[in-house]
């Protein structure tokens, strides 16, 4: 449960972490590589869920990585869907 309840807290960071994740590789390769924003979003998104992954070893819990990305999934498109629904509801 707990990684579940990372999981969501780093997809919902993934945003909040893009401008420093996509500042660090620009100042590692020198510029020579170029990204997107999808491309900074997707690797700022994976690097928060091996966070979480590295921190569910360390807790030695057996949990499945479906539950890991779900909540990640969760997290990060959770405003959407929130929005989305007050929207139809209201």
């Amino acid at each position: 449960m707990l990684a579940f309840i990372l999981a969501i807290a780093a997809g919902y960071a993934t945003p909040h972490a893009e401008p420093q994740v996509k500042k660090f590789v620009n100042d590692m390769t020198m510029d020579d590589i170029e990204m997107d924003a999808g491309d900074s979003r997707a690797l700022t998104f994976i690097l928060l869920m091996l966070a979480v992954t590295i921190l569910q070893v360390l807790a030695q819990s057996n949990i499945s990585a479906f539950v890991i990305v779900a909540g990640g999934g969760l997290g990060l498109f959770g405003t959407r869907i929130i929005a989305a629904i007050r929207k139809k509801v209201g």
